[in-house]
């Protein structure tokens, strides 16, 4: 039986599901007509003159197919916001969203500025200096794609924005930053959703996989997996970075399958009064500490989280961050303040903000 909880969010015993574009679309004017069009790049048709086409407010979807050699805007920020528009490639199949071979590694490939209820299927980003940029309120579910090969950064939430991210979908090798969430934007990593073993994944950045700042957060439910970051140095880079009074949770419904391992620095840093709530975490193999707390930070430890094989401690707090909740077999620790409270009962969901069902695969 499904239990609510938080805000609008249904919770299955094997994750949370999210019908990412109902709200919105409730929202549409009763007027709006729907536009379903096709657009084949590889024989010359364009996609941004697709979308340009459309009507601000949808529901409208774009099947398109081959590689676009162009970049996309979806809203200008100004007089035009859009609401309800997905973009996929045919089910089975992808396609490809890169800038012209003369403005590789400049700019940004995908920018949705000011608008609600869009979907991304399937799609492959590459080749700019960010591959999809959200801002000004914008929300975005972004289903099985792939956000590769950025000079930058590959995903940057921000200005009140937020991102469902889930069906598997990889970011990885964007330079610096895999994900990148900042002045109040929110991430979720819906793993587990639509196969019970699809797992997101980040990896290969400078710097961070995640980075979390400036009063945001990212959520992570079901299996996700933040592996090989940070070559940079150790004491700048981690898996995981929070900060600024920022929050992170990193919640799985089962043991060994969501993992955060062989990341330069530590698999988590938490900074500047911020915090972290970890239940049935992998945190292994990373060349700092398995979860640092720092500057009045704050570790919430449910139960079922593993550490090994980290290079410094588990867990190290400075003198005055805390870590608190079941740290049953979770050694070494160096840490000042902590509160132990044993069978700490593991959280059933994500919080805040979820919504209703899965979203629908056009």
């Amino acid at each position: 039986m499904p239990i609510r909880l938080g805000y609008s969010c249904t919770i299955l015993r094997r994750g949370c599901l999210a019908l990412l574009l109902l709200p919105a679309l409730l929202l549409l004017p009763l007027g709006a007509r729907a536009d379903n069009l096709t657009v084949n790049c590889a024989n010359g048709e364009s996609l941004r003159a697709a979308i340009d086409s459309l009507s601000a407010a949808g529901p409208h979807t774009i099947t398109v197919t081959g590689t676009c050699e162009q970049r996309i805007a979806i809203g200008d920020g100004w007089s035009l916001g859009r609401q309800g528009l997905v973009i996929q490639a045919p089910a089975g199949k992808t396609a490809t969203i890169t800038p012209p071979p003369a403005e590789q590694g400049l700019g940004t490939v995908v920018d949705i500025t000011g608008s609600q209820a869009i979907g991304l299927r399937r799609l492959v980003i590459r080749g700019g200096a960010v591959g999809l940029a959200i801002t000004e309120a914008s929300e975005v579910d972004i289903g099985s794609c792939t956000i590769e090969d950025n000079a930058a950064a590959g995903i940057t939430v921000e200005a009140n924005s937020s991102a469902w991210l889930w069906g598997a979908t990889t970011v990885r090798n964007n330079g610096q930053f895999g994900v990148l969430v900042q002045v109040g934007g929110t991430v979720w990593f819906l793993g587990g959703y639509p196969a019970a073993t699809a797992a997101n994944l980040v990896e290969g950045h400078s710097l961070w996989g995640v980075a979390v700042l400036l009063s945001s957060t990212a959520q992570f439910d079901g299996p996700n997996q933040i592996r090989n970051n940070g070559s940079m140095a150790a004491e700048a880079s981690a898996g995981i970075h929070v900060g600024r009074t920022s929050a992170l949770r990193f919640i799985s419904t089962a043991a060994g399958t969501s993992e955060i391992s062989n990341n330069t620095g530590p698999g988590i840093r938490a900074e500047v009064n911020s915090s972290i709530t970890l239940a049935n975490a992998t945190i292994t193999n990373n060349t700092g500490a398995g979860v640092a707390l720092e500057r009045l930070s704050v570790g919430e430890f449910e139960t079922g989280n593993t550490f090994s094989g980290n290079g410094t401690f588990a867990v190290s707090c400075d003198a005055s961050s805390w870590a608190v909740g079941d740290l049953t077999g979770i050694a070494p620790i160096k840490c000042t303040n902590v509160e132990i409270k044993p069978k700490h009962k593991t959280s059933t969901g994500l919080g805040a903000r979820e919504l209703e069902r899965p979203p629908k695969d056009e």
